[in-house]
């Protein structure tokens, strides 16, 4: 309601990266506000750069679908990374199916699979089954990275 957004407009204009998000959210979803994703991006932008990982996350889904900012894999790129390094297992799952089609990067199996992995360890069931089905269909077994072993490791 409109209440609840000047309350967490209030905290976002002194930096609480939550209520940032929040307000992001209210943005994107028109609840107590307008629908406008321009402003959802800025609160999601200044929350993910505090560390947010679902703000990383929905950052990252602004840029991959175009809404409020140009369309862009690199930039999608970047913030699921971010979001994935910090155990986003949503994120993890979305930066492997990205380097499995080679959007915003090289399209690299080892690295799909080690994402895919990372997920999949949290019970990620969409992770599960995009490995499961990959290896079945040879998609990732047909990668001479990984049928000499050589998985990707962030550093």
């Amino acid at each position: 309601n409109a209440e609840a957004a000047e309350w967490y407009r209030k905290a976002a204009e002194q930096g609480s990266s939550e209520a940032q998000e929040n307000l992001a959210k209210l943005y994107l979803e028109g609840v107590g506000l307008d629908k406008n994703y321009a402003a959802a991006v800025h609160w999601f932008h200044l929350s993910a750069e505090q560390g947010e990982a679902s703000a990383q996350r929905n950052l990252g889904r602004m840029y991959l679908s175009g809404f409020g900012v140009p369309m862009s894999d690199e930039d999608a790129l970047h913030w699921f990374k971010c979001a994935a390094k910090q155990g986003d297992p949503d994120s993890q799952c979305q930066l492997a199916k990205m380097y499995t089609e080679g959007l915003g990067a090289k399209r690299s199996e080892s690295k799909a699979l080690y994402w895919y992995r990372r997920a999949e360890a949290q019970g990620h069931e969409l992770a599960h089954a995009a490995i499961t089905i990959s290896l079945k269909e040879g998609v990732l077994a047909s990668s001479g990275e990984y049928k000499s072993g050589l998985l990707y490791s962030p550093g």
